[in-house]
Parts: C-alpha cells; structure tokens; sequence
C-alpha cells in the first residue's frame, strides 16, 4: 500500500517542527546582544513571526494531506511520528525554559500584570506545536477505524485521547504504533473487513 500522501504529510509536519526550531534560535539571538551591551536587540522579531507562520501553514498543510491519506486508505507512517515525537523533546526542554525566565521577568512589581499574559500566551503557542504534531496523526486514525470492523479499538483510542495531553503525546505515538501492529495480525482472518495491507 502506497504512502505518498500520508509521508508528505509527516514531511510537512517536519517542516513546522523544523520552523519551531528555527525560531527559539530567533528568540535566543536578541538575547546574546542584549546580554553583550551590543545593539541589535530587534533581529529577531520578524524572523520569530515568520517562523512560526510558516510552521502553522506546514501544519495547515500537513493536516489535509492526513486527511486526504486516510480518505485514500493509505498505510499509516506510525515510526515516522514516533521519531517526530521524540525529535520534539528538546524543543520543548528548550521552550519550557524560555517561557519560565520569561515568567520570572514578569514578577517584578512593575510588569506583575504581564504575568498571566505569558502564562496564558506560553501555554497556547506550546500546545499549538503539541497539536501541529498530533492532529494529523489522530485524525488519519479515526478515518482508517471505519474501515477496521472488528477491531479492537481500545489502544487506537488510548493512542488518541494521549495525544492531546503534552509530555503523554510521545506515549500516544508510541501506542497508536502498536496498536496498528497488533490490527495487522486480523487482516487474514475470514469474517473481519481489514485492508489486505496497512
């Protein structure tokens, strides 16, 4: 079974990934001027915003051509998101750690009321990115479940409600994995409506 649409649509997800990379760089980069007394300080603004423009259209686009892979029955691409997943890690380390020196900023008396703006603005751009990489994957799985009569379900939906929780997402990879192994041991069994190759 062909993987073409299923595989750009984790390519393009890699792209966003790589765009969220891409912009903790532009993030860091005004702050190495600051800390050094040297102008320069405004580098990174723009460079952040396209950044992460271009990681929501990749991941825009990464989610239809999931939608399009699971219309066309394709194979699913689990190992693929899995290294995703795991490839995600230290961006999030190195995220977690801006938005908490960001948070502390704002504990001066003067910025307090910032805080709850970066909390909230923190969480929703880090779970943006946890979503980015999940959606496509959550969405192809409920397509490819109509077509599996039969199957036991309970690890696919395990898989999928993980995937909407950050740190337990990389679980949720890993689960979908096996549970698309284990639907392929039914496929020959007479009487289920299993693809003949997943």
């Amino acid at each position: 079974m062909k993987k073409t649409f299923i595989t750009a649509s984790k390519i393009f997800i890699l792209l966003g990934a790589l765009s969220m990379y891409a912009m903790q760089i532009g993030v860091l980069l005004p702050l190495r001027f600051a800390l050094r007394g040297e102008s320069g300080t405004d580098i990174g603004g723009g460079f952040v915003l396209a950044c992460i423009l271009f990681s929501g259209l990749f991941g825009i686009i990464g989610l239809i051509l999931a939608i399009v892979a699971g219309v066309r029955q394709e194979a699913p691409a689990t190992v693929f998101s899995m290294v995703l997943k795991f490839m995600m890690i230290p961006f999030f380390i190195l995220n977690f750690l801006f938005w908490v020196f960001l948070f502390l900023g704002t504990l001066n008396p003067f910025l307090i009321v910032a805080t709850p703006f970066v909390v909230l603005i923190g969480g929703f751009l880090t779970y943006l990115v946890v979503l980015m990489t999940s959606l496509p994957d959550v969405i192809f799985t409920l397509i490819e479940l109509r077509l599996y009569k039969g199957c036991p379900k309970k690890l696919f939906v395990l898989g999928i409600v993980f995937s909407f929780f950050f740190v337990l997402d990389v679980v949720g990879a890993v689960i979908l994995h096996i549970a698309y192994k284990k639907a392929e041991r039914y496929r020959f069994i007479p009487g289920n409506e299993f693809r003949q190759n997943i």
